[in-house]
């Protein structure tokens, strides 16, 4: 059968003071117990998304008021009012948590006209905080956009549901704000990036900075967006306890090596143009390395970028050491190919530039799985790595310091193969893969700004990422609470 339409709390105005916390409660009751039924919690036209978790919460409060006592806000409720006042701070927007909304219920609590205490708008005001509380939580802890599309999602899962049980200490303790902060990730420059915001905040609202920043606000301001956007993907991070990883940085063409928190190398690395990308927030696991590797060609490298040379050149393949496989992978003469008989939509070959100094993999490629078809490589273009903008490759990253990661790898993970090996292999130019064990973590991550030393030092945002982060909050404002109507609790 179809489920009953759901009925929003009714408009009740009492005049004795000493019934309110009763009168709110009961509104509570009714409405929290008419929400297992229809799964619906409604404040004005919005549906709450934490529905579930407010549910709990009262249930297990007898359905008392928890932000109000009477007709005033308690102090746990003006912490959190004062938490979402000042949450720029942290890099969200306060219309996010019905900040304005609430302070205008709050305000009608009381008409002084007929002097009577209006019930709705307090129980309004309890579940619009209790939203809020929930939300934030989730936020502050995982983030508010997807991290391929930058819509707003809404990250919770079932095992949030101990946020109940955190709310009703932080209300007991009056500790709202410290146990929102509990929640933030624990990353150094995660609290670096905050600290240089909170700067720029503080000079935007502050008289003595307005000269200052006349000719410069918007400046200060696109600022502000990338730190935001920056403090965003910090809260994609997940923490992980390893012993052992590479970290590889985007916007800083920045590679470093990890041991036991330390880095043990930094190597300027090459990545991909803005029209073919670098994959950015993504993991995986080094597993082995090849010395000597064969390159095999993409395919669009091979027919947009090869094949154009090789109808003007037949001898091209030869001269830079390739080797034309046909779909069984059989080496095929390249002398008795009609390179203008091929275009972009019809190439039946494989092309695999052989190993040797000449190689575009240089000596050495590492490998690690993921569906993009990426590894990190040496390479034979070596006065590239002088250059400062670094983002030549196809999608794969060139490493400066090929050699002395290997050399680490062989005296940190590789199985019976040491330094000395590496080095004959190297000398006589012989093709080997060696495996790795343990396998080496990779985090390939895009930070636009990093903080040495409490200066912030900002990167060409290359990709546009922090752009399309702040046009999609922007485009999509309001969107999650239209969009999720109910949520996988």
């Amino acid at each position: 059968s179809c489920k009953r339409p759901h009925e929003k709390a009714p408009e009740v105005t009492v005049e004795k003071i000493e019934s309110v916390n009763q009168d709110v409660a009961y509104i509570i009751q009714t409405q929290i117990e008419q929400f297992k039924v229809d799964s619906l919690l409604i404040i004005d036209s919005d549906t709450m998304i934490t529905g579930q978790w407010i549910s709990s919460l009262f249930n297990n409060n007898n359905f008392q008021p928890i932000w109000t006592d009477k007709s005033k806000i308690t102090n746990t409720g003006d912490s959190l009012i004062n938490f979402i006042e000042n949450i720029e701070y942290f890099g969200l927007t306060s219309s996010d948590y019905f900040l304005d909304r609430i302070k205008h219920k709050v305000n009608s609590f009381y008409n002084q006209a007929d002097s009577t205490i209006n019930i709705t708008r307090i129980y309004e005001v309890n579940i619009l905080l209790t939203e809020a509380f929930f939300k934030i939580s989730i936020h502050l802890n995982r983030g508010i956009q997807d991290q391929v599309t930058f819509q707003k999602t809404w990250k919770a899962t079932g095992k949030d549901s101990t946020l109940v049980n955190l709310l009703e200490t932080a209300v007991k303790s009056n500790r709202i704000s410290q146990s929102l902060q509990s929640l933030e990730p624990k990353y150094d420059q995660y609290s670096k990036l905050k600290f240089i915001l909170s700067i720029l905040l503080d000079k935007i609202d502050s008289p003595d900075s307005l000269h200052e920043l006349e000719n410069n606000i918007d400046s200060v301001n696109l600022k502000i967006v990338r730190l935001n956007s920056n403090i965003e993907r910090w809260r994609w991070e997940s923490k992980q306890e390893e012993s052992q990883f590479i970290l590889i940085n985007i916007p800083s063409n920045i590679f470093q090596y990890y041991i036991n928190d330390s880095v043990t190398i930094k190597s300027k690395v090459i990545t991909g143009k803005p029209e073919t990308p670098t994959p950015f927030h993504f993991d995986s696991k080094v597993s082995h390395f090849f010395i000597y590797p064969y390159w095999n060609v993409p395919y669009t490298i091979a027919t947009k970028e090869i094949l154009p040379k090789l109808k003007i050149d037949s001898t091209y393949l030869t001269s830079a050491n390739f080797d034309v496989l046909d779909r069984r992978n059989n080496i095929i003469d390249q002398s008795t190919i009609n390179w203008k008989k091929y275009s972009e939509t019809y190439f039946p070959f494989r092309l695999r530039q052989r190993d040797g100094t000449e190689n575009t993999l240089g000596v050495l490629k590492f490998m690690f799985s993921n569906p993009y078809a990426i590894y990190l490589h040496d390479t034979n273009s070596r006065t590239l790595f002088s250059k400062e903008n670094r983002w030549l490759s196809h999608g794969c990253v060139r490493l400066e310091k090929a050699r002395e990661f290997a050399q680490m790898i062989c005296k940190t993970s590789a199985m019976e193969f040491n330094i000395d090996s590496l080095n004959m292999y190297l000398d006589i130019k012989s093709r080997k893969k060696v495996n790795i064990y343990p396998l080496i973590p990779i985090h390939i991550r895009y930070y636009s700004i990093e903080v040495e030393s409490n200066n912030a030092i900002y990167y060409n945002d290359i990709y546009q990422i922090d752009k399309k982060m702040n046009d999609s909050l922007r485009i999509n404002e309001g969107a999650m609470e239209k969009d999720i109507t109910s949520a996988p609790f």
